[in-house]
């Protein structure tokens, strides 16, 4: 299920019984009928993996720009398609 744009919209999907979601810990604060906030213990450092995808002829100086700022901070880790 692709993921709404609103948490609110969110939440009342998972209170529907359409799936689960982790969400930031601020929501446990919208209280929903049917939904269950539980707190995931952090053993460790918490991390998610994400990528950027882009057209490979662009020729935009935000994305470009944005690539460069990216491979200086994390490296080149890019994986072509």
């Amino acid at each position: 299920m692709p993921e709404p744009a609103d948490h609110h919209v969110l939440l009342g999907l998972v209170a529907e019984g359409q799936g689960c979601a982790l969400v930031p810990r601020s929501l446990a604060t919208i209280k929903r009928k049917g939904v269950v906030y539980k707190a995931i213990a952090e053993g460790g450092r918490l991390a998610v993996h994400v990528g950027l995808a882009y057209r490979r002829e662009t020729s935009a100086d935000l994305v470009l720009g944005l690539v460069a700022m990216l491979k200086e901070r994390f490296g080149d880790g890019a994986r072509s398609a």
